[in-house]
């Protein structure tokens, strides 16, 4: 459940999936799909291992928004300024190979787009000190969960990558103009909001309430 629900969260690496999907086919898309769990699978691994220290360090938190905002800021300035080109039919991309270097250029999108968010590391490390302070859990209980969310993320991921190059073939660059918009206006504002938080947390420490966990035990 915890895996399902943490992939059908609405953030920027959920719209780069599907757009990257539409234009670039299920491969590429599935690619990012890995980069994206290879990121979750680290912070919790980070976390379980005891570097919730370092993780949850403010000047790291600092760091991370800012870094993470500039990328979403670009990636999104990249949407909305470049004209968008007509999604490959199905019989185009039977005959298009996407190379290593391309695979690569997606894995590590999907890893920081997904790795920068701050709110991803503090789902994990609230989700990692729950768990492991559950009594009820022997190890091999909380391996086997973690690995489940995992196998969750990535399967949600590659049904909505699927789903969303199916429907590449029903889309007009007019429709795919439209989408590019709202896709880049949506990772505009998660930029913008990730360098705000960046602002305050540099000159005005603490003046931020951290983010309210209590819900994840009820789940």
């Amino acid at each position: 459940m915890f895996g399902v629900l943490l992939a059908f969260m609405v953030g920027p690496a959920f719209f780069a999936l599907i757009q990257t999907s539409i234009h670039k086919g299920f491969r590429a898309g599935a690619t990012l799909a890995v980069g994206i769990s290879t990121s979750d699978a680290l912070y919790i691994l980070l976390s379980y291992i005891g570097v919730t220290s370092l993780v949850d360090n403010p000047e790291v938190h600092e760091m991370m928004a800012t870094v993470g905002g500039l990328v979403m800021v670009v990636y999104a300035g990249l949407l909305l300024l470049r004209p968008p080109k007509a999604p490959q039919r199905m019989e185009n991309r039977a005959t298009t190979t996407i190379s290593k270097v391309g695979h690569f250029g997606q894995f590590l999108k999907g890893f920081f787009l997904n790795g920068m968010n701050p709110g991803i590391v503090l789902f994990w490390i609230a989700m990692v000190g729950i768990i492991t302070t559950n009594q009820s859990y022997t190890p091999m209980d909380r391996h086997l969960f973690f690995v489940g969310i995992i196998v969750s993320v990535f399967s949600v991921d590659l049904t909505k990558a699927y789903a969303a190059h199916r429907l590449s073939q029903i889309i007009t660059v007019k429709l795919l103009r439209r989408l590019n918009l709202i896709i880049g206006v949506v990772l505009m504002v998660f930029g913008m909001k990730l360098l705000f938080d960046a602002y305050q947390d540099h000159y005005y420490p603490g003046s931020r309430k951290g983010p309210d966990v209590e819900f994840l035990k009820e789940l």
